[in-house]
């Protein structure tokens, strides 16, 4: 993939931000299976949210969005959203896994 300096066309650049997308929802998915074989290793329900965990995430992914010269208050957002989502989804997964053992 070329850097955006070297593409010649607005067809070019598009093509280009395809690729990150793809990029983008395909790490998704791996960070999802991640997220789902969290839960195994939690022992209640209420560990899943991990606030303390969240917040300390979100701070580092302003601090990384800093360097990166991204607006820190665009990624966080964007991560409050990612994390509320596999939350969520990871409520679900341990629910059913804890249903299984006690069942």
């Amino acid at each position: 993939m070329k850097n955006a300096e070297e593409c010649q066309s607005l067809e070019e650049i598009r093509k280009c931000i395809d690729v990150i997308d793809k990029r983008i929802i395909d790490n998704l998915a791996i960070r999802s299976e991640y997220v789902k074989y969290a839960s195994k290793f939690k022992k209640s329900v209420s560990e899943v949210s991990a606030e303390e965990r969240v917040r300390a995430m979100l701070k580092l992914r302003r601090v990384w969005a800093e360097e990166d010269g991204i607006d820190p208050e665009f990624i966080e957002s964007l991560f409050k959203n990612i994390v509320q989502f596999f939350i969520a989804d990871e409520k679900l997964e341990w629910n059913k896994e804890n249903r299984i053992k006690f069942n």
